[in-house]
């Protein structure tokens, strides 16, 4: 019983995390360009702006670095994600902060995996090197490639523990207006999935954008001008104002609000077919 139990524990898991990687991956593909528009925006300084100097650079350059690592962070997220909430579900917790704490490991573990290609996509995305080879031996020679790790971080597990928390909170509201007469049913009409993802991650978007913003600035620079954090913070605040830690939010909030409604979707619809074609029963 014990063993059979363990065995439909790790089918949830990985099903959350086939699910999850593979609507990671969709929907990065889609955005793509517009993350570019978004960095050249967020990387720019006086005397330097990215978005004129990279205009004869493709806005889809980068996206061999944002292909490969798209699928395994996001797998990586919603296993830990999935794999926490389970684990913490035994403790006298209330189910708002096992959601928030979950996201926040989750976001700690995908970053481990996202981060080095990160570097690379950002770099490759501004114009600094041609490709991604060249890219990946100056990131290794220079920076390295957990630069900005921290400030990713800071920013996606603020993300995280505000996006899914609201998410999940919209989904268990939904299905109990949705289905009144019958609540043992699990499952909700696109229109409602897509509502409830694009209110959860516009929210997140707005509230992190400050923080995209650090994380773009010390992945892009070349000269260490920002030596941490909080130094760029400051330097951003004292030589250009305050309002700059919002450069580019209405695009962040838009890729991220429509790009909620399409990640969410897709991650459901996912685990239907996952469910359907019972792939995960050999395990």
């Amino acid at each position: 019983m014990i063993a059979q139990n363990e065995k439909e524990t790790l089918r949830s898991v990985l099903l959350s995390g086939l699910s999850g990687g593979c609507a990671g991956l969709f929907t990065d593909v889609m955005y793509f360009p517009i993350d570019s528009l978004k960095t050249r925006i967020q990387a720019s300084i006086a005397g330097k702006n990215f978005v004129k100097d990279a205009k004869m650079v493709s806005k889809l350059k980068g996206i061999s670095a944002n292909f490969v690592v798209s699928f395994p962070a996001a797998f990586t997220f919603f296993t830990v994600y999935d794999g926490s909430k389970i684990a913490l579900s035994n403790a006298n917790i209330h189910p708002a902060y096992i959601n928030l704490c979950s996201a926040a490991f989750g976001e700690i573990a995908q970053n481990i995996v996202r981060n080095p290609l990160e570097v690379c996509k950002q770099q490759m995305q501004i114009g600094l090197h041609k490709d991604i080879w060249e890219t990946l031996r100056a990131v290794y020679r220079v920076k390295g490639f957990y630069a900005g790790y921290f400030s990713t971080v800071l920013r996606d597990v603020p993300f995280g523990a505000i996006q899914f928390p609201i998410y999940e909170f919209l989904k268990t509201t939904s299905r109990k207006l949705y289905h009144k007469k019958d609540d043992t049913k699990d499952s909700l009409p696109f229109w409602i999935t897509s509502i409830n993802g694009c209110i959860a991650a516009s929210i997140a978007a707005l509230v992190t954008t400050p923080l995209d913003v650090i994380k773009t600035r010390l992945m892009t620079q070349k000269s260490g001008y920002y030596k941490n954090v909080f130094d760029c913070a400051s330097k951003i605040i004292r030589e250009e104002g305050a309002k700059n830690l919002f450069k580019a939010w209405h695009i962040r909030v838009f890729c991220i609000s429509s790009g909620g409604i399409l990640f969410f979707t897709a991650y459901e619809e996912f685990r239907k077919i996952f469910r359907s074609t019972g792939m995960l029963q050999r395990f």
